[in-house]
């Protein structure tokens, strides 16, 4: 801030009444906060309240004339607010009156702190002249951004110490100890966070045993440790240049000499008041955004006692070394944390985020020159006495086409004529086919018995080339901008074909008069092409976390509701219903199927038995037909014979089965599984007469029960699924069928798309978060909706939203094959129906502490990101991080610019008309 903030505050009586002043920085002292307070029946005696600290807090007590009394404490408080501004806060907890005290607690004023200020875009300054140029406006906007990912850090030993601080319990521990060797107990309990929590607000509040060891005010701790806090500000403000001048300001801020201050340092004293600090900043963590400016103050006096026996130790030290002690993080232990969980995950999960990689992200950048001429378009000749009049007539008309399927609509872009070429879009489509590769990391096949193989390692697909040079990155950008070109430079050959058929009717006419000359004139027409300069600018270190979106589609169906389509939820597939081959349908759930798929009309399945009979009078044979599609599959025979006839037996063959039937007893065969026809014959004998005589007296029935065959069972199952896949393929279209799709822009369907990911990806990180601490927190509200705001605020604050990239898959067994790798140019009924979506999402520069303590731990810190807390788990990564924080981190041109010429539909007169 470069000026005062001031501001006014009352309370609800509007009795007393606070007109605050934030000074700025000034070269005698910090930022302070001034606050002179008005009692309205005493309006000439004014009381004043000073913060020397933004960020602290002091007691006051004053007694107006009137005898009315105000006692309490103000303090300075940091918020999370949206934007870019940080902004802090004016807390307040007094009681004011003479014999009814009233008491007020709760902010007072808000104002934002000095922000970041932007750096300032790069405009390259090579002017450009030619023949036949056109001058335009100067105008510079982002083409496409792309990340050259760098190895995933590995940890370097010799950094740990500058980078970290960390916490160790005395051997064997003392009372110093004890509150951090309780939670260390607690993580075995089922219940563990919600004691660990009780235990941490047991100690703040002083209750046994951890009765006044919690610090309340850092500043009444005993010895020099109570100006480690302002001794840390004091070093990252003046960063000294050597070891001499940073012993200087130690010395000066803590009143004692180097010898001094090594004997304090190894002092008894020192090393309670020490402990304190680290157990009270347990308790902190736990219960994060308790008492906030007081854990900044924490946090900076470890620091301090991590720097200062260095200080004291190494008899040389850079301007380098010395910001990097200063600006250690602070290591939170295991086992105690990262805190576990309390409670189970509610709901199914949208996906899943992790940390993926660090990389270098470049833009490049296109900047208007102006026009040139290019290629002859046509040339108009007129001789010498010769009058040539010229009429050219172009016809437009609109046909309205549906078309059916995405393809066709994507065409249907590319033919209008009016839309003009648009360089983005090429590029980002150009780009798709650029940028993949594949790294495989210790994959490895060990073979074990014969038929066992054992698959180790994995691989990971990247989309852009590893480790890059300056003239790397330049030649990979001008590839992607000539395959763009080109691909444009064919779309306007086409656009120039189909204006001459273009219906509405447009007239033109020319004259040329060269009645009364002696020369021949000649006009040169020639197409007017755009004059860009693109350049590469290298925007700086990125930290990226990989995320995977489960049915993305489901993400955009609130605004395709507002759009037009009739049902917010999808409908069903065959897959959903279990079945995923047509062996799978059964005359037990086919009707089920048929119903959940809105199927009316569809066969039945082959009637489980169809029976056919014959009937034999005498002795007889034929044939006995049998449906078709069936096989035989059992037959009954009964006889019945005539009045006098002594016949003892008749027998008979049917098929390849012989049988023997007496009256009055039937006879079972188990047939061969014929089809089609079976053959049968019958005759009797009379035993009676010798010799026997065959006699035709009787009759014989035979009912034979058949069975679908393979064939015909396996037909039904084919036709039935393929009628049910039909139905649930139509319904699938008219459900992505975007309603008004000719009417929507590209950039629009585009922007659908970004905001469905960004929604999804709110919900993915807010599930994460849930996972990392459980259902519901100890000391929380029990509706969770009140802790959402706060954190989709941090949400959308911490990640760039505006530069991820996604790429939708099909999940498959084996590695997934990637269908679509962009931002940009996936057609909404891709999208819907993407079963997964893998999306890379950059992080905010000022904001990676907190993201990784984030993605660990689901909780947020509520300071300054470089006085966030770590854990172990990410020392290399943060590691990583401190070091090209430590790095350039403004903008930086990569290699000077070069000239791209973009094809137009217009056309220019060279040098207006010529005689020659």
């Amino acid at each position: 801030m470069s000026d005062p903030i001031r501001q006014s505050w009352q309370t609800a009586d509007k009795m007393l009444s606070f007109e605050f002043t934030i000074r700025p920085d000034s070269p005698n002292g910090p930022m302070a906060i001034v606050a002179d307070v008005n009692w309205i029946r005493t309006p000439q005696a004014n009381f004043t309240i000073v913060l020397q600290e933004l960020y602290g807090s002091t007691s006051f007590q004053h007694t107006y004339p009137d005898g009315m009394i105000l006692r309490g404490e103000l303090k300075g408080i940091s918020i999370v607010s949206p934007g870019d501004w940080a902004q802090a806060a004016v807390f307040g907890d007094f009681h004011y009156g003479s014999h009814d005290f009233r008491h007020f607690e709760g902010t007072m004023i808000t104002y934002p702190t000095e922000p970041t200020n932007p750096v300032d875009p790069i405009i390259p300054v090579s002017p450009y002249s030619g023949s036949t140029t056109v001058t335009g406006s100067v105008q510079t906007c982002d083409l496409f951004p792309y990340v050259f990912l760098r190895t995933w850090p590995h940890l370097d030993p010799e950094r740990l110490e500058r980078d970290f601080v960390f916490y160790r319990t005395s051997s064997p521990p003392t009372a110093a100890d004890s509150f951090f060797l309780a939670l260390s107990q607690l993580t075995t309990q089922s219940n563990a966070r919600v004691q660990i929590e009780k235990a941490s607000q047991a100690y703040l509040d002083g209750q046994p045993p951890w009765t006044g060891m919690d610090i309340r005010d850092i500043n009444n701790l005993n010895g020099a440790i109570s100006c480690f806090h302002q001794l840390d500000r004091r070093l990252i403000d003046d960063q000294p240049e050597d070891r001499e001048q940073a012993l200087a300001i130690v010395e000066l801020d803590l009143e004692l000499t180097a010898e001094q201050l090594e004997t304090y340092l190894q002092s008894a004293i020192y090393a309670v008041e020490l402990g304190r600090v680290w157990q009270t900043l347990f308790a902190h963590m736990v219960l994060l955004g308790y008492r906030v400016c007081e854990s900044e103050q924490l946090i900076r006096t470890i620091r301090m006692s991590h720097f200062l026996p260095r200080l004291l130790s190494q008899l040389t030290l850079n301007r380098e070394e010395i910001i990097e002690y200063a600006n250690a993080s602070v290591v939170l232990p295991q086992p105690v944390f990262p805190l576990p969980a309390n409670g189970s995950i509610s709901g199914l999960s949208p996906g899943w985020v992790k940390p993926y990689a660090v990389g270098d992200l470049q833009m490049v950048r296109q900047r208007l020159l102006g026009y040139r001429g290019g290629e002859i378009a046509r040339i108009v000749n007129v001789m010498p006495g010769e009058r040539k009049e010229i009429s050219r007539r172009s016809r437009k008309a609109t046909i309205e086409t549906q078309n059916t399927t995405e393809k066709h609509s994507k065409k249907s872009r590319h033919f209008n004529s009016q839309k003009e070429s648009n360089l983005s879009d090429e590029v980002t489509k150009t780009i798709v086919g650029k940028t993949k590769s594949i790294n495989y990391s210790d994959f490895k096949t060990n073979y074990g018995p014969p038929t066992t193989a054992t698959l180790s390692g994995g691989w990971d697909e990247a989309w852009t080339t590893n480790s890059p040079g300056q003239k790397q990155a330049t030649r990979f950008a001008r590839e992607v901008l000539d395959e763009s070109r080109s691909s444009l430079a064919r779309q306007v050959s086409e656009v120039r074909q189909l204006q001459v058929t273009d219906e509405t009717e447009e007239s033109e006419n020319s004259v040329v008069d060269n009645v009364q000359g002696d020369c021949a004139i000649v006009g040169v027409y020639r197409w007017l092409n755009k004059v860009l300069e693109a350049t590469v600018v290298r925007y700086g270190a990125r930290f990226l976390v990989e995320m995977e979106i489960c049915q993305p589609g489901r993400f955009l169906a609130a605004p395709l509701a507002l759009s037009g389509t009739r049902n917010l939820e999808p409908p069903v597939t065959l897959a959903s219903l279990g079945v995923t081959r047509f062996t799978d349908i059964t005359a037990q759930n086919y009707a089920d199927l048929a119903a959940s798929l809105g199927v009316t009309q569809i066969e039945p399945p082959p009637e489980a038995t169809k029976t056919v009979s014959a009937v034999f009078n005498g002795h007889s044979e034929q044939v006995i037909e049998l449906p078709d599609g069936y096989q035989a599959n059992l037959a009954v025979i009964n006889c019945v014979m005539g009045e006098g006839t002594a016949i003892s037996r008749v027998q008979g063959a049917l098929g390849q089965k012989q049988f023997v039937c007496q009256p009055g007893k039937s006879v079972s065969l188990v047939m061969d599984a014929e089809t089609s026809q079976v053959p049968a014959a019958v005759s009797a004998t009379a035993v009676a007469m010798s010799p026997p005589e065959v006699i035709d007296s009787f009759q014989v029935i035979m009912v034979v029960t058949t069975q679908p065959t393979t064939n015909r069972m396996t037909r039904w199952q084919i036709d039935t699924y393929q009628q049910l896949s039909n139905a649930a393929q139509e319904a699938q279209r008219s459900f992505y069928a975007i309603t008004d799709a000719n009417q929507r822009s590209p950039s629009a369907e585009v922007d659908m798309e970004r905001r469905a990911i960004k929604r999804a990806g709110f919900a993915v990180l807010m599930q994460h978060a849930e996972s990392k601490t459980g259902s519901q927190p100890y000391g929380s509200p029990d509706d969770s909706a009140e802790l959402a705001p706060a954190m989709s605020q941090f949400i959308d604050r911490v990640f760039e939203w505006n530069e991820l990239s996604f790429q939708l898959l099909e999940p498959q067994l084996e590695e997934p094959e990637p269908l679509i790798w962009s931002s940009e140019g996936v057609s909404l009924a891709e999208f819907q129906q993407a079963r997964l979506a893998r999306v890379l999402l950059p992080i905010r520069p000022d904001y990676v502490l907190r993201a990784a303590l984030f993605l660990e731990s689901g909780s947020i810190w509520p300071g300054a990101d470089p006085l966030t807390p770590v854990l172990d788990q990410d020392l290399a990564l943060i590691s990583h991080l401190k070091a090209l924080d430590r790095q350039a981190s403004c903008e930086q041109l990569v290699e000077p610019g070069w000239e791209v010429l973009l094809p137009t539909s217009l056309q220019i007169l060279e040098n207006t008309i010529l005689e020659v």
